[in-house]
């Protein structure tokens, strides 16, 4: 039983006590891990990811209507829902090659516009945490290691970064005019 004598003041700082004494301790902090998203591909017998925010969609190759009078690499327009797409061989633009395969078509986005980049194979998403990435890059031919710019090590592999912005900033992709 609390004394008469004692202020409100005193009564309240004696309870706090002794809820502090009974009281469990706060569960210990976790350190939130950030992930790193991305869409596996496969470019020219390379496995690639490209950061998810950089892609528009991912669709199986349309119908395409070829255009005259551009670099081998464009390889033409397709209509999807109503909108022009211009596609290009991404793997014949970086390797520089003539190898012709089926693929699929990453759409990205050039200045505000879709444009389609056909690629070998599109294997869905893949998750990194941020603190698995690489410190160095993977040895890549020259002409791909231009459009890589950060890896992630999973297991015993690591995946190179491929970088839309950087393809999309390069002046000769810019200039599809044969």
């Amino acid at each position: 039983m609390p004394e008469l004598s004692q202020s409100p003041f005193d009564l309240l700082v004696q309870i706090e006590r002794k809820c502090r004494v009974a009281a469990p301790g706060l569960p210990a902090q976790e350190e939130e891990r950030k992930q790193w998203n991305g869409v596996f591909f496969r470019l020219r017998g390379f496995d690639l990811v490209v950061p998810l925010e950089q892609i528009v969609e991912i669709v199986d190759m349309p119908a395409i209507a070829t255009m005259p009078g551009v670099k081998p690499w464009v390889i033409g327009l397709a209509n999807m829902r109503g909108s022009l797409l211009p596609i290009c061989d991404l793997g014949r633009f970086v390797f520089e090659d003539d190898v012709a395969a089926q693929g699929r078509l990453l759409v990205v986005r050039l200045a505000g516009f879709p444009v389609g980049l056909r690629v070998d194979a599109v294997y869905g998403m893949r998750h990194f945490w941020v603190d698995q990435q690489a410190e160095s890059l993977p040895d890549l031919p020259v002409l791909l290691q231009r459009y890589v710019t950060s890896a992630y090590h999973d297991q015993d592999k690591v995946w190179s970064v491929f970088d839309v912005h950087a393809l999309l900033s390069n002046e000769a992709f810019r200039d599809a005019a044969a």
